[in-house]
């Protein structure tokens, strides 16, 4: 039969025919029989075959599925017994029950006995009779044994299925109910298979939760220094919860008009503050803060040209890259030479000794007076 509804990839026929002369039949490593007009036999080693007898290779073109096609095949020394055989054969095992790894076709057939097997058959060891006569033991599975005039007609499909020890292999599936606090997150699914007679088996899944929010990208912006902008925060809600909207970043502050979709952001830069700034604009769920959206840009913030600071070179915090004085210069404090300190501490002791010379007449005076009272 024709299975050309599988995707077969034209493949040139390997027919050993190499033409026809006259009444001569000449096939490739035989020699020419004068059969007649008429011949469509060949003489070969194994009896005369038929001339159009051939084997065609090919595939599918998933590259699933190996195809042989033998056209006009006999048993040895069978002559008039003529059959078209298709065999596909999987490239792989399929485990799941009804998915067969062969398939056998046949058409066009004409028999001259009942004789032949289909089946397939292995090598199981071999046994000994007797002691020393040895017997190669098989295995195998058969539709049919010499008695093909029952089991083989036009249009016959056999499908085998591969049942090995991997036939316990299975799918699991499984339904669950994905709660509002599980939005915009990735959850980690443990399943433990308990193999009888064997370790358990631990296999681990990643699930993704999809959020209900989605907002709308925002591009980069730039805005001139010690300057405010502004713009709206366009996002969809698969829910009816309340969200709020956030900015993060550093060095700009912000003010938000409202919370729902077209809402407007202002941001102002700190004071003098110019260069880039990463800003990310954030919509959250009120009840649920991880079911959220974010969109990120860059602020780029253009100096005005004054740049602040100390200009005295001498003041410790000295600011190379400023043009405007901003009054913050700080200067090291002054050192005094140990010299004049020690200038400063005889002075001062001198002093006193004259000091204390003064005030003793009086002292002595004051005496005087007491006693005389």
């Amino acid at each position: 039969k024709s299975f050309s509804g599988l995707g077969m990839s034209s493949v040139e026929s390997s027919n050993t025919n190499q033409g026809i002369q006259g009444d001569e039949i000449r096939v490739m490593g035989m020699e020419p029989v004068d059969l007649g007009v008429d011949a469509t036999w060949t003489k070969g080693g194994y009896g005369n075959y038929d001339a159009n007898a051939a084997i065609t290779p090919t595939y599918t073109v998933s590259r699933e599925w190996l195809v042989l096609e033998w056209d006009n095949i006999q048993r040895s020394n069978t002559e008039g017994q003529l059959i078209d055989v298709e065999m596909f054969m999987r490239m792989g095992i399929d485990y799941e029950p009804g998915e067969y790894e062969l398939l056998f076709a046949y058409d066009n057939i004409n028999l001259a006995d009942a004789q032949g097997s289909i089946g397939l058959k292995a090598a199981d060891g071999r046994a000994f009779i007797s002691g020393d006569i040895p017997i190669d033991l098989n295995i195998g599975n058969k539709l049919g044994f010499n008695n093909m005039d029952e089991v083989l007609h036009d249009d016959l499909v056999v499908c085998l299925d591969y049942t090995g020890p991997e036939i316990s292999k299975f799918d699991v599936k499984f339904q669950a109910y994905i709660g509002e606090q599980a939005a915009n997150q990735t959850h980690q699914l443990t399943l433990v298979n308990g193999l009888e007679g064997a370790d358990d088996e631990t296999i681990t899944l990643e699930l993704e939760v999809i959020g209900n929010l989605e907002m709308a990208g925002l591009t980069d912006m730039s805005v001139a220094e010690n300057e405010t902008i502004s713009f709206d925060v366009l996002y969809a809600d698969e829910n009816q919860v309340s969200n709020q909207i956030e900015v993060l970043g550093e060095n700009f502050t912000y003010e938000v008009s409202g919370h729902t979709s077209g809402s407007t952001v202002t941001i102002t830069p700190a004071a003098h503050f110019h260069g880039d700034i990463d800003v990310t604009v954030k919509v959250s769920d009120n009840v649920n803060p991880t079911d959220a959206a974010m969109s990120s840009f860059v602020l780029s913030v253009m100096s005005d040209g004054e740049e602040l600071g100390c200009t005295d070179s001498s003041a410790t915090n000295y600011d190379e890259n400023a043009n405007t004085d901003n009054g913050s210069c700080t200067f090291p404090e002054a050192v005094i030479p140990e010299t004049e300190i020690e200038k400063d501490k005889k002075s001062s002791s001198g002093s006193f000794g004259w000091l204390l010379l003064a005030v003793a007449p009086l002292m002595a005076l004051r005496r005087k007076r007491s006693q005389i009272n």
